[in-house]
């Protein structure tokens, strides 16, 4: 499930909330509450603070409701949803096979990869242009101005911040994090369920079977810390 700081990444500005995450689940069972139709309104579940109007029949599951006051999750269960994943060519959830397409690169993650490199070039102009051709596209109708930052905002932390908000779900926070040095510091500082974070996290641990096959076992063993 995302982490409330995730979550939080996004600004009232920033469509790819909306474009990553889902928060609302329509009626489509025959057991409903009574008064409730199918294709209502099941089931919200927000990374907002609401109350519940009077007379609702779908369940609210609010901010306060999934997280804790200091960040740790309350409801495993029910969250908002990301929505990448999700794939209508598969005709059942035991379907295998899909007929979505896979992509190879994203054009964002080049403009990101360039500005983390003018970045450490120390040239924060290019990299605040490269960075705002992303967060321009990612911007909410007529809501381009308050998307744009200026180069003084430029920081490796900005850059994996964006990373985030682009790439959630996509399988490269690890890396992002360990390629940039910040693992450990930022785990520790957003992810409060992974108080367990240790400085040889940086590294995984090589699979037995992977050290059982070599004949030089000194040489090669297990990275430290997984022993």
């Amino acid at each position: 499930m995302p982490t409330r700081f995730l979550l939080d990444l996004y600004s009232e500005t920033d469509a790819r909330y909306e474009g990553s995450f889902m928060e609302v689940w329509l009626a489509n069972s025959g057991t409903r509450p009574t008064g409730m139709k199918l294709g209502d309104t099941a089931v919200i579940a927000t990374r907002k603070t609401v109350a519940k109007p009077a007379g609702a029949l779908y369940t609210l599951v609010d901010r306060k409701a999934i997280y804790n006051e200091d960040g740790t999750t309350k409801n495993t269960l029910v969250y908002p949803t990301l929505t990448k994943h999700m794939d209508n060519t598969r005709s059942s959830a035991n379907e295998a096979q899909s007929a979505r397409d896979a992509y190879v690169i994203r054009l964002a993650e080049v403009y990101l990869i360039a500005a983390e490199a003018q970045l450490k070039l120390g040239k924060l102009d290019s990299a605040a242009v490269n960075i705002n051709i992303v967060r321009n596209g990612a911007a909410k109708p007529g809501k381009v101005a308050n998307m744009l930052i200026t180069p003084s905002q430029v920081t490796v932390d900005f850059i994996l911040d964006e990373r985030a908000r682009e790439f959630a779900g996509e399988q490269m926070r690890w890396f992002d994090l360990k390629r940039t040095g910040k693992l450990v510091e930022r785990v520790k500082a957003h992810n409060p369920n992974a108080t367990d974070i240790q400085p040889f996290h940086v590294l995984r641990p090589i699979p037995r079977a992977q050290l059982d096959a070599v004949t030089n076992r000194v040489e090669f063993a297990q990275n430290e810390g997984y022993q």
